[in-house]
């Protein structure tokens, strides 16, 4: 019999072949876990919402824009204390507040005014995370976080972001 020499192509295509296993058994690990967490069906406001319709509309009238001029990836963005600092003010004046927690997988964002209704979106959280990128599994789940925190906050509440031009207006 003779030995066969292992060639540096052949190492590759093990390489790739595992790494398309590993891909396929991390997707089904992530339907299994997904499935787990599936929780009741919930409901996403409260039976009651005339209050907190009124005055989210009074509030989205006297927000302010927040600035998108922080720079990542090729893309220039507002961040979530710019969107906070354009929102806050106009939500608290009308009994306006806003949560957002993480649980099971999932980012849940409530807004609440202070007549006790209130609506509420979720999203998960895994279902955004990008298996293949060079950060790690931390840096990647605070990414994301950090993602979905910002633009959960600006569909809740209406918050708008723009990019400042030169006659200090905002496109």
């Amino acid at each position: 019999m003779e030995d066969k020499q292992v060639t540096r192509d052949d190492l590759k295509k093990l390489q790739e072949y595992f790494m398309k296993k590993i891909e396929i058994l991390s997707t089904a690990v992530k339907e299994v876990i997904n499935d787990k967490q599936e929780e009741p069906s919930e409901p996403y406001r409260s039976d009651e919402i005339d209050k907190l319709a009124e005055a989210l509309a009074a509030a989205q009238a006297t927000m302010s824009v927040a600035r998108k001029d922080s720079r990542a990836h090729n893309s220039v963005y507002a961040t979530f204390a710019d969107l906070k600092k354009a929102a806050d003010p106009s939500l608290n004046k009308n009994g306006l507040s806003v949560i957002q927690t993480y649980t099971n997988g999932n980012l849940k964002t409530l807004l609440l005014h202070s007549s006790g209704q209130w609506i509420s979106s979720k999203v998960s959280i895994l279902d955004y995370i990008n298996p293949n990128t060079r950060l790690s599994k931390q840096q990647e789940f605070g990414s994301t976080r950090s993602y979905l925190k910002r633009y959960s906050y600006q569909d809740i509440t209406g918050v708008v972001d723009a990019k400042e031009d030169d006659n200090n207006g905002y496109k």
